[in-house]
């Protein structure tokens, strides 16, 4: 991923999102299965991944109305609770299913990704803080919990660290493209009672460059990250699967790392994402996490 330093490149021009057209599992700023991880294991780590991107592009895509993305969402729970057969783009929720048969994990993790995918269907503004949390509760904090339920890991203290480190990687992500979100959707994250608060237009987000409050309000977002990932640190301790240790300690180093990013540079301006030396600085530390708990 481009970044501000010695490699950065110029933001490519922007372009509406169509269906298929979404990140895919080397785009994103966080291992998402590492090949330390048994193949089999990766294999349902993948297909809950190629669930949530698919879900994910009906919420992003332009050229849905709102009332044909809450009934493509509302299939896709069908084919995955078993209520109806799948049709063609629905093969996802199909795998998926299959998925969860096969591991025995509640289904509600998946059908919480699909409450969140409503809200950004309908766009429904977020008035506080908390009211990101919450939405990072359906939108990220399953991801984690699928993958400790994978591994048969059910402490209570790995599962709330978990939710935490989920939380501050959507903020980030939601930070790294709070731009195109606002101009090409019109969905905005942050906290509107922020922008009351610090006298800020939601429209400076569309602006080339963060100054003054906007970026104030920025920083105060990574504020609460920061706070997240002091929570999470518990997390790579409290797994007792080595290579699931691995991969939460990776994950961890490279959500701290992306919050210096986001510090140092300017969201608006570049994507902003991490470095091959962060990717190796994570990497190495994952490592080091799984010589010991």
């Amino acid at each position: 991923m481009p970044y501000m330093g010695p490699n950065a490149r110029k933001r490519q021009p922007e372009r509406k999102r169509r269906m298929g057209d979404g990140k895919k599992a080397k785009d994103e700023s966080f291992p998402v299965a590492m090949s330390v991880l048994p193949a089999e294991k990766r294999r349902h780590v993948a297909a809950f991944y190629a669930f949530a991107r698919a879900a994910d592009d009906v919420a992003d895509d332009p050229t849905l109305g709102e009332s044909d993305k809450l009934n493509a969402l509302d299939a896709m729970e069908a084919v995955l609770t078993g209520a109806i057969e799948p049709e063609e783009g629905q093969r996802g929720a199909a795998l998926l299913r299959k998925t969860l048969a096969q591991t025995g994990i509640d289904p509600q993790c998946a059908r919480d990704l699909i409450a969140a995918f409503r809200i950004d269907a309908s766009n429904t503004p977020m008035e506080t803080w908390n009211d990101l949390l919450n939405y990072c509760s359906l939108s990220a904090a399953p991801v984690g919990r699928f993958l400790l339920a994978l591994f048969g890991e059910h402490d209570p203290l790995a599962i709330k660290a978990s939710d935490s480190l989920c939380a501050a990687l959507q903020v980030e992500n939601h930070l790294q493209d709070c731009r195109s979100d606002f101009q090409q959707l019109g969905r905005i994250y942050l906290p509107e009672q922020w922008f009351r608060e610090m006298a800020v237009r939601p429209d400076a987000l569309g602006k080339p460059m963060a100054q003054g409050q906007i970026r104030a309000l920025l920083d105060r977002a990574l504020d609460g990250v920061d706070q997240l990932l002091i929570e999470a640190l518990a997390l790579p301790g409290s797994i007792s699967n080595r290579r699931l240790r691995i991969q939460a300690a990776t994950t961890l180093s490279c959500a701290e790392r992306l919050a210096m990013r986001l510090r140092d540079n300017d969201p608006l301006a570049d994507h902003v994402g991490l470095s091959r030396w962060d990717w190796a600085v994570s990497i190495l530390r994952g490592l080091l996490a799984g010589a010991t708990r």
